[in-house]
């Protein structure tokens, strides 16, 4: 008895003091992606939008020829691409066209 009296408040005192580091790790990469995050909103110019299309009455969406358009939904896709010739998101028209 006086040998597991003795063993416990040790025992506790350590899982105390995991558990407490346990939780300031927790909170300190927390608060480095929380940093992380503004800086990457303030600092990353893809998010920088410029309004290079306009609205067609029979073609739908078009672009200003040859402008660089960005899409991005912030979580699975960055993309870029160019508009081509004509204002569309496609590869280049044919040459005889």
């Amino acid at each position: 008895m006086r040998g597991q009296a003795a063993v416990t408040p040790r025992f506790r005192g350590r899982v105390r003091v995991v558990v407490f580091n346990a939780l300031g790790c927790a909170v300190g990469l927390a608060v480095l992606a929380l940093v992380a995050e503004g800086w990457a909103r303030t600092k990353v110019d893809f998010l920088i939008r410029v309004r290079t299309d306009y609205i067609h009455a029979k073609a739908g969406r078009l672009y200003v020829p040859g402008s660089e358009v960005r899409a991005t939904n912030m979580l699975d896709f960055w993309t870029v691409s160019r508009a081509n010739r004509w204002g569309f998101l496609d590869r280049p028209p044919p040459p005889f066209c």
